[in-house]
C-alpha cells in the first residue's frame, strides 16, 4: 500500500471536516428521534416557549431541554430568539413533527430508526453478497411494508398533490377516470386524485398485508367509494390492456431492480390506454453515479435489505420509457432540496 508522506513542517495539513461530518450524523438522527419520542415538538406547538416551559411539559431536566433544545435550532427545526430566550418551531417541524398533525413523521422516525439498525450488517453482507432481508419478495415483504408504507404517507404527500394538480385537468366528465396505483402502499400517491374528482376509480395493487394499510387510509380520506383493491405480487396480477389512464409506480422500481423494472415497464405499457400516462417516483442519482450523497446512500439501503433493489438516474429511467414507446417524458418539477424526482411519461397515441 502506498504511504502518503507528509511533512508538517512545510505543508499546511487539511482537517478532516468530511470524515468527521459523516461520523456526526449518527448524532443529528439521535437527536431528532429523541426530541420526538419526548414530545420536545409538541411542548411547542402552542407557540414560542422558554427551556425551563420545555422541561416541564416533556419531564425532563431544564439542562436536557436546553442543550436539546439548542441542537435542534442548529439543525434549522427550532428557532431561538435570543432576547427572550424563547424556542419557536420552523415551518417544517410545525408541519411534519407535532403528533397531531396530518402530515406527521414520527412514525416514519421510528421505522427509520428500525431500517438502521440493518445497517451494521453492511460489512457481513458485503462479504457474503447475500441482503439481511429480501423485503422484494413477498415473505418478507408481507411483514416489512406495511409499517413503512403507513410511515411514509406524510413523507410522499407533497409530492403526490402535485401529480393530481398535474392531472386535475385531464380527469374527463363523461367517463370514469381509471388508475392503477401499482405497489400501492398506503395509497399516498392515487389519494389526493381521488379527492379531485369522484370520476377517478382507482385500482390499488399491493400485498394483502399492506392492503390493510391502504384500506385505513382511503377510508380516513374519504375516498375508499372510489377504489377496488388487488392483492398479490404484481407479477402474478393480470393487469389487462389498455385498461388504465394513469399508472402511478410510487418508489417500486428501487427494489425490484434493472430486470424486473423492465419486465413491471412491459406490463404497465400494455395496461395504459394509449395516450395514457405513466408516473414514476424514484430517488434518483446523477449521472456520475455519486451525487446526491444521499441517493448513493439508498443504493446501500437496497443492497443490505433486497435481493436485486437498484437506483437509477434520470437518463437510465427516461431510456426505458423511449424504449417502451413514450414521448413528453419529464420531471414533474425541479426539486433542489429533496432527493426524489417524479417522472412523467405518456404513452404514444
Amino acid at each position: 500500500m502506498k504511504q502518503i508522506e507528509t511533512d508538517v513542517n512545510e505543508k499546511l495539513i487539511p482537517v478532516p471536516a468530511n470524515i468527521t461530518s459523516v461520523l456526526r450524523g449518527v448524532w443529528s438522527m439521535g437527536a431528532l428521534t429523541a426530541a420526538t419520542n419526548l414530545k420536545i415538538f409538541d411542548a411547542l406547538a402552542d407557540g414560542p416557549e422558554k427551556a425551563e416551559v420545555i422541561a416541564e411539559r416533556c419531564g425532563i431536566t431544564l439542562a436536557a431541554a436546553r442543550v436539546i433544545a439548542r441542537a435542534l435550532a442548529g439543525l434549522d427545526l427550532l428557532t431561538l430568539e435570543p432576547l427572550s430566550e424563547r424556542f419557536s418551531l420552523s415551518e417544517e417541524a410545525a408541519i411534519y413533527l407535532v403528533s397531531d398533525q396530518p402530515l406527521y413523521l414520527g412514525h416514519y422516525i421510528e421505522v427509520h430508526s428500525k431500517i438502521q439498525s440493518h445497517w451494521q450488517s453492511l460489512e457481513q453482507v458485503a462479504r457474503s453478497g447475500e441482503p439481511v432481508t429480501r423485503v422484494n419478495e413477498e415473505g418478507d415483504a408481507q411483514s416489512f411494508f406495511p409499517a413503512l408504507a403507513a410511515s411514509l404517507f406524510a413523507m410522499n404527500y407533497s409530492h403526490a398533490s402535485q401529480v393530481a394538480d398535474r392531472f386535475q385537468a385531464l380527469i374527463p366528465e363523461d367517463r370514469p377516470f381509471r388508475v392503477l396505483d401499482l405497489a400501492c402502499g398506503s395509497g399516498v400517491w392515487s389519494i389526493p386524485l381521488a379527492k379531485e374528482s369522484a370520476g377517478v376509480k382507482v385500482d390499488a395493487l399491493d400485498f394483502e398485508a399492506v392492503l390493510d394499510v391502504t384500506r385505513r387510509f382511503t377510508e380516513n380520506n374519504g375516498v375508499a367509494h372510489s377504489y377496488q383493491y388487488l392483492a398479490g405480487d404484481w407479477r402474478q396480477v393480470e393487469l389487462g390492456e389498455e385498461r388504465y389512464d394513469l399508472v402511478l409506480l410510487g418508489h417500486i422500481l428501487h427494489s425490484e431492480g434493472i430486470e424486473d423494472s423492465g419486465a413491471l415497464l412491459d406490463a404497465v405499457t400494455r395496461a395504459l390506454k394509449k395516450g395514457g400516462h405513466v408516473v414514476i417516483a424514484e430517488f434518483v442519482i446523477g449521472d456520475c453515479g455519486t451525487k446526491p450523497a444521499a441517493v448513493a446512500m439508498f443504493a446501500i439501503n437496497m443492497f443490505i435489505l433486497t435481493s436485486r433493489g437498484c437506483i437509477f438516474s434520470q437518463k437510465e429511467l427516461s431510456t426505458m420509457l423511449k424504449d417502451r414507446g413514450y414521448e413528453n417524458i419529464e420531471p414533474l418539477a425541479e426539486n433542489t432540496s429533496y432527493e426524489a424526482m417524479v417522472l412523467i411519461g405518456k404513452k404514444k397515441s
